[in-house]
């Protein structure tokens, strides 16, 4: 009896252990399902970050790269729109900035050569004024000089004359 009692008291300490080990197993499965769930969730979020990222900064490159086309095509209007504060909106900024002093130096040039095209015209009339009237003397210097020698020609006959009518 002794030993039926006994055999029976390992068969519930077993059951008992085999029960506690049923239901160790079975929350160590849920610990690893949960795991498991929470891994495949970080991963779904950090492939969503990653990818919000890669369309926020890929949005702000292409933007930059249309206006450096539209910039290079002569369209000195051309601005990106800077909507982030990061290291992209730097360069945007930058952009932006060059972009305004490269339209200010072609407008200050655009304005020197047509004033220099104002400069260039009124020389032009000056100088051709100049050569009207320098014209003008040349015939009147010859119209003297004309006078002058048929004066002188006047004169010479007039000293013959005079000189054959004193002999």
């Amino acid at each position: 009896m002794a030993y039926g009692r006994s055999v029976e008291m390992v068969e519930r300490f077993q059951s008992a252990l085999q029960g506690e080990l049923d239901t160790r197993y079975d929350a160590l499965l849920l610990q690893r399902e949960v795991v498991i769930a929470m891994c495949v969730i970080m991963g779904l979020l950090l492939l969503y970050a990653f990818f919000s990222i890669y369309r926020a900064l890929r949005l702000t490159i292409d933007g930059l790269l249309g206006v450096t086309r539209r910039l290079a095509d002569g369209d000195l209007s051309a601005r990106v729109q800077v909507s982030s504060k990061d290291e992209v909106a730097d360069i945007a900024n930058g952009l932006n900035l060059m972009a305004e002093a490269f339209a200010s130096s072609i407008s200050h040039m655009d304005r020197t050569s047509y004033e220099l095209s104002d400069v260039a015209a009124r020389l032009g009339t000056s100088i051709g004024l100049a050569k009207q009237s320098m014209n003008a003397q040349q015939a009147e210097t010859e119209q003297v000089a004309t006078a002058i020698n048929e004066m002188t020609t006047s004169v010479a006959d007039v000293a013959q004359n005079t000189e054959g009518a004193a002999l």
